[in-house]
């Protein structure tokens, strides 16, 4: 069982490194879940369908 742990972010001012930050967050993200995809047990077509759905999903919650 997974425990829930507190982070305290202290966001950067300047838009460059606000800009960095989101960068690493994203990037984090993206490892996360290809890393889901690879542990499931399911063909590749599979895998690439819930990816492809993954990524619709982004879109429309950005158009939000």
């Amino acid at each position: 069982m997974q425990k829930d742990i507190s982070v305290i972010l202290h966001m950067p001012e300047a838009p460059e490194a606000r800009e960095s930050l989101q960068a690493s967050i994203d990037q984090i993200h993206a490892d996360a879940i290809i890393s889901y995809l690879q542990r499931l047990e399911c063909p590749v077509e599979q895998k690439l369908a819930l990816l492809d759905a993954v990524i619709e999903k982004a879109k429309a919650d950005r158009e939000c």
